[in-house]
């Protein structure tokens, strides 16, 4: 459910506790949020852009102790490009993501 939003890689995660494995170190929370912005760029009508680039910073802000604060900061921008270098400005310097098990603290 919800862990997955916040940690699209859970999956993979889970896969190799399964297989015997540890658990793989989470990838580079930038590269995560340049990722998802390709993919919106390529896939979301042009309209919808920004709310669902907000949408996924909601959940994967998460991985953090101060989301809300992040959050608010993403959320004050107004357009796509703003609200892209705020998150990648503060997932830089937000340091260590929480470990598991990961839980929603904020809920839309």
């Amino acid at each position: 459910g919800r862990a997955a939003l916040i940690r699209p890689w859970i999956f993979r995660d889970t896969a190799s506790v399964l297989g015997g494995g540890d658990i793989p170190p989470p990838p580079d929370p930038p590269a995560v949020l340049e990722n998802y912005l390709g993919f919106l760029l390529d896939l979301c009508p042009h309209q919808w852009l920004l709310e669902r680039f907000m949408g996924f910073c909601f959940w994967f802000f998460q991985n953090w102790d101060f989301a809300l604060y992040m959050w608010r900061k993403v959320r004050k921008e107004r357009e796509l490009e703003g609200a892209f270098q705020k998150a990648l400005e503060l997932v830089r310097e937000a340091g260590p993501m929480i470990p598991y098990p990961v839980r929603p603290f904020l809920f839309k």
